[in-house]
């Protein structure tokens, strides 16, 4: 079992896993995955900066838009269509 304090102390020095230097939502998205895909994205060494940029990667391209350190979206576009 994981010492509380170490715990503790992970939170406060390991706070970012990754060079994002965006701010962050103040809540985490939360999905439920295949087994196998949950299975793979668990074994990797560092899951939280991966999957940070695995899913504003995906959404900067679902959204068509260039990479940018933050995500803007114009919803205009889609109520003329």
């Amino acid at each position: 079992m994981v010492d509380s304090r170490l715990r503790f102390q992970n939170l406060i020095f390991n706070s970012r896993a990754d060079d994002c230097e965006d701010e962050l939502a103040d809540a985490p998205l939360s999905v439920r995955v295949p087994v196998e895909t949950d299975r793979i994205v668990r074994s990797l060494p560092n899951k939280t900066a991966w999957l940070r940029r695995v899913i504003v990667d995906a959404a900067q391209h679902e959204f068509r838009q260039q990479p940018t350190h933050a995500l803007q979206i114009d919803w205009t576009e889609d109520a003329e269509s």
